[in-house]
């Protein structure tokens, strides 16, 4: 009995408005065992609640005087029950269940047919007119199945745009109205989720004709009636299915002679998702939908209950989310562009920080003991505790690489250097030295949106010019729940831009600027130092929590610049020996008619930034 409840938790819900008295309980079997997702109503309304997972609730009631709960669960007898204020309501209810033999004898293909015609009435069963379905979504991401330990929990009131059940669409728009979240530990997830929100679209199989509810898909799956059970004195079959390459299977409750699907229950395992190349892999897909029967005989969307497992090596990830309906109405105007959540945001940035008192005179599913106790523990605590982590540091880290082209020019200049065993008189023309160049980055985020950046450089080629770069990067998404970032970077570059010069030779050792020189291993360079600010603007596509792709314009702004030569000698593939001679030392002349020999102004950089 324990194991179709879930799947049959056929009810629905909606907003209260006015509230002035709240109503606690728990709802049980005759038993003693607590009901998990039972219907509570207010007589001669739709605003009610679900149970939690241990048959408690809590409900707001604008006006306890003369007003009764109908409490209601598949399988079992409906109750109606006189609210007593300022007392905790323990409502027993008893089971009301039939077997399959008890009902009917069926022919052997007619599971099949069943689905058939419950795909073929859908659009009599539910609604031909665009209507607004306001629910309450809690999102839970943790590293064990039960929930014990959490990375956050985010919870959210929202409203979805629900089109005509006439035609099948898989999309729809959905506002935020209010939200908040529990932060507890996030800055080492190897994952983000998004589409949480989305719920209501993504999994009203109904709306969508998905899986064994796609009429050109019956072949691909096998039907079998399993059960009958009894809601609200109808028949109601329970037709357990099966994909006929084994990845998927399920239940489909679909209500006798009107053919309304009541819900389906969905798994999906881990060869369904083979293929997929993605750094977490996901293990399984389960979820639970369910309709309910309002007063005009159509069938709503009600409740979603939806989990998955994730694996990156040997860490695992949890996630479980739950949708309940609170009501519904006639959809009077669009949801506008910059109210909608899109289908790639992360609910966990769209809603606000904890308040303990957030929820306060709103109808929301009561949490169960394990978040409550989540709760319970102060934001300021779990701050502290998470800085405390020796690895704290690391998870703020950012590493990355790139290719970049800067537009340097070299102007006319003479370099005159005579000493003992050197002589250089060397006249070099205007040119164009724009190389490619590999770019190494480390960054620390000092928040979601701010970090501090150190890049180094090195041409590719024969000039071996090199760059240092530390500055601060502000990082903002371009629109609100926006996967495409826009960043501002300004700091201090430091470059050593050279250009060989081929014709000196060396016939004897000899000692430059205190240094013993190789002569058959040194190459000799006309070379600046350049001190600049650099400003970037920069846009970033955050592909997954861990990976971001992004395009920088850098401009350099010249601080001062010494001209001179440098003489590299290399000692190996890791060692080498350099002196830089500047202009006017040790007879060095470098005669130019511009102050920097080597001036360049904008750059581009491509490439992309791995987190920890």
């Amino acid at each position: 009995m324990k194991q179709t409840i879930l799947i049959l938790a056929l009810l629905f819900v909606e907003i209260v408005s006015g509230q002035s008295t709240t109503i606690n309980g728990s709802v049980k079997d005759d038993s003693g065992e607590p009901i998990p997702f039972a219907h509570i109503r207010i007589a001669g309304t739709y605003s009610g609640t679900l149970t939690n997972l241990e048959g408690e609730f809590r409900l707001p009631i604008s006006n306890p005087a003369n007003t009764q709960l109908l409490v209601s669960c598949v399988g079992f007898i409906s109750q109606t029950t006189d609210i007593t204020p300022d007392k905790k309501l323990e409502i027993v209810l008893k089971e009301d269940l039939i077997t399959l033999q008890e009902v009917i004898i069926v022919p052997k293909d007619y599971a099949r047919e069943l689905v058939l015609a419950a795909i073929e009435s859908i659009p009599k069963n539910y609604p031909t007119s665009e209507e607004m379905i306001e629910g309450f979504i809690r999102e839970t991401l943790s590293r064990d199945s039960l929930g014990d330990s959490l990375h956050y929990i985010s919870e959210a009131q929202t409203e979805s745009a629900k089109t005509s059940y006439t035609k099948s669409k898989t999309q729809g728009d959905v506002k935020l109205i209010k939200g908040r979240k529990l932060d507890i530990d996030t800055d080492d997830l190897g994952i983000r989720v998004y589409a949480g929100a989305h719920l209501p679209h993504r999994f009203d199989f109904v709306m969508r004709r998905e899986g064994p509810l796609n009429p050109k898909r019956l072949d691909k799956y096998i039907y079998q009636i399993d059960d009958t059970l009894r809601y609200n004195g109808k028949s109601m079959y329970q037709v357990g299915y099966l994909s006929r390459d084994g990845q998927e299977t399920g239940t489909i409750s679909i209500i006798d002679k009107s053919f309304a699907i009541a819900g389906i229950e969905r798994l999906e395992n881990s060869d369904r998702f083979k293929g997929a190349i993605k750094a977490n892999r996901r293990h399984y897909l389960k979820s639970v939908t369910t309709y309910n029967s309002h007063e005009d005989s159509l069938w709503r969307l009600n409740f979603i209950t939806y989990s998955t497992m994730f694996s990156n090596g040997p860490n695992k990830t949890y996630l479980n989310s739950q949708f309940t309906a609170h009501g519904f109405e006639s959809k009077k105007e669009s949801i506008t562009y910059a109210d909608r959540i899109q289908f790639g945001d992360f609910l966990l940035e769209e809603v606000n920080d904890f308040d303990p008192e957030f929820w306060t005179n709103y109808n929301v599913t009561l949490p169960d003991q394990k978040f409550e106790e989540a709760y319970e523990q102060k934001p300021e605590e779990q701050a502290k505790k998470e800085k405390k982590n020796l690895l704290y540091f690391m998870r703020r880290l950012e590493f990355g690489y790139s290719l970049s082209t800067i537009n340097t020019r070299m102007h006319d200049h003479n370099l005159s250097y005579n000493q003992t065993e050197i002589f250089i008189d060397e006249t070099l023309q205007e040119q164009q030295l724009s190389k490619l160049a590999i770019m190494s980055i480390i960054s620390y985020r000092l928040s979601d949106r701010s970090l501090i950046n150190y890049h180094s450089s090195r041409v590719l080629g024969g000039n071996r010019s090199r760059e240092y770069f530390l500055g601060y990067t502000y990082r903002v998404p371009i629109k609100k729940r926006s996967r495409i970032f826009i960043a501002g970077t300004a700091g201090y570059n430091f470059s050593q831009l050279n250009r060989q010069i081929p014709s000196v030779l060396l016939e004897n050792n000899t000692r430059i600027g205190g240094k013993k020189i190789d002569a058959d291993k040194v190459d000799v360079y006309s070379s600046s130092a350049v001190h600049s600010i650099m400003t970037s603007l920069s846009i970033y596509y955050e592909k997954s929590s861990r990976l971001k792709l992004y395009i920088s314009a850098d401009h350099f702004s010249h601080l001062s610049t010494t001209n001179g030569l440098l003489f590299r000698e290399d000692q190996g593939i890791f060692k080498r020996k350099e002196v830089f001679v500047k202009d006017g030392k040790e007879g060095l002349k470098v005669s130019s008619e511009h102050s920097a020999v080597f001036e360049r102004n904008l750059g581009v950089r491509f490439g992309f930034i791995w987190g920890i």
